[in-house]
């Protein structure tokens, strides 16, 4: 089989997650193609090993960012269920896919050298990084703050206030986005916030040490 076949029975697995018993099925009907099961695996492994290269270049490019976003999803493998991990950096988007949810694949993902900031969310595995280098997904922190704030409750309040702050970092950061204000603009706004944050945060201790 030539390179052409090659490429789309990678395409349609890997791509648009045919399986193969469906994908023997398609390339009979379509393209009429005779080929058994076991050629459409091995063709897979073929156009995995040529991929090999631009997989690592990719990789390379992960590790020396200074900035990732990382995230993590279930995928499912027939009785299998590995995890979908996957790096967004400045220049490189990297997929792989993992059987386990972990600090060892948070290791595999970023690589062993990796010394930048990771944007997550809660999960465990990403504890494994030291404070200095993790930013909590502020998409995240709202989504808490919105349910604390719909909750009724002693902290009800508290959390509204919280989450008004939250929400005008998001557009804050929009109006940077688009071109309105410059990053020296935006710092002096996300401060201000922050130290209304702490202010919020510090009073509802106090209370909480009054109960």
């Amino acid at each position: 089989f030539g390179p052409r076949v090659v490429a789309l029975i990678a395409l349609l697995h890997g791509r648009f997650r045919i399986s193969n018993r469906e994908l023997l099925s398609l390339l009979s009907m379509i393209w009429l193609l005779p080929i058994s099961l076991g050629s459409v695996v091995h063709l897979q492994e073929v156009a995995a090993e040529a991929l090999a290269p631009a997989q690592a270049e990719v990789q390379q490019a992960v590790e020396q960012s200074d900035h990732a976003n990382a995230d993590e999803t279930s995928w499912r493998e027939g009785k299998r269920k590995p995890w979908l991990w996957v790096a967004v950096t400045a220049v490189a988007t990297l997929f792989l896919i993992q059987y386990g949810r972990g600090k060892d694949q948070l290791r595999g993902l970023l690589g062993e050298r990796y010394a930048g900031l990771v944007t997550s969310d809660r999960l465990r595995a990403y504890n494994s990084l030291s404070p200095g280098r993790r930013q909590l997904c502020w998409a995240h922190l709202v989504r808490n703050l919105r349910g604390r704030a719909e909750a009724v409750g002693r902290w009800q309040g508290e959390a509204q206030a919280l989450l008004a702050l939250a929400e005008e970092v998001l557009a804050i950061w929009g109006c940077f986005r688009d071109g309105g204000i410059d990053r020296v603009t935006l710092q002096g706004m996300v401060l201000a916030i922050q130290q209304a944050m702490w202010e919020l945060v510090e009073q509802g201790q106090q209370q909480q040490n009054t109960f």
